[in-house]
């Protein structure tokens, strides 16, 4: 089905606050997140692209047991519920040149029932010229969107050879890219 998008007037948008990690929310949701990372790790070291990355991601991984760093966490300015949180984290890795480390985002939303769940998952490997790296964001959420039962989440991104913004749309069960525009610099 194709994506429609139309442009509302007067319809207001709202911002983000990142979490500092200083505070208790940032500590809680980090904890969360770890597990998150603990039980899903094999399954995104598979989502690397190129067996050879995938391979030293696998042997780097299995040799370490550092745990992920949570770099980066986010949620709406609003205190509604549930609570949904856009984060990024990473686990540096040793002795798998030329990759630094893995990386892990996604969504996970607060529940009446307990623990935070993870509403969608992302992994990959960076390299010394990555955002990651750079210990940068490489998405960093701008104005969230509410129509009707619908929520969207616009998010700049930015790597070494290229930016632009994704548009994405915040379901029950999952977080779905709807589009991207894309300027690249290389």
């Amino acid at each position: 089905m194709p994506i429609q998008l139309a442009v509302v007037p007067n319809l207001e948008i709202e911002g983000f606050r990142r979490i500092p990690a200083t505070s208790e929310e940032f500590r809680l949701v980090g904890q969360r997140i770890e597990t998150l990372y603990r039980e899903n790790e094999l399954r995104l070291i598979g989502e690397v692209e190129g067996e050879e990355w995938s391979k030293r991601a696998r042997t780097a991984a299995a040799a370490s047991r550092q745990s992920a760093e949570l770099r980066w966490l986010y949620r709406r300015t609003s205190n509604s519920t549930p609570a949904i949180y856009y984060f990024e984290a990473v686990r540096e890795l040793k002795d798998a040149e030329p990759l630094r480390g893995l990386k892990f985002t996604g969504w996970i939303r607060s529940t009446a029932q307990g623990p935070l769940e993870a509403l969608t998952l992302r992994g990959g490997v960076y390299d010394a010229e990555s955002a990651e790296a750079n210990r940068q964001p490489v998405q960093i959420p701008r104005g969230l969107l509410q129509i009707g039962a619908r929520t969207f989440w616009i998010m700049s991104a930015i790597d070494y050879e290229w930016f632009g913004f994704h548009l994405y749309e915040v379901m029950e069960q999952e977080v779905r890219r709807l589009l991207t525009s894309v300027y690249r610099s290389c």
